[in-house]
């Protein structure tokens, strides 16, 4: 796998987390929570969901 390769593949990471991320919030799941389940840091979730109002 090449170095780009493996960016493109994080970077698809990353945003299935933040969609992942944004579809608990709307069910009403506790910011704590969805950090644990998509296993980031609180403050990345908490600027995700910030960012997406």
């Amino acid at each position: 796998m090449t170095v780009r390769e493996s960016c493109q593949r994080e970077s698809g990471f990353l945003e299935s987390s933040r969609k992942t991320a944004l579809n608990l919030n709307r069910m009403g799941m506790p910011e704590e929570t969805i950090a644990r389940a998509v296993e980031e840091d609180i403050t990345v979730v908490r600027q995700w969901l910030e960012t997406a109002k």
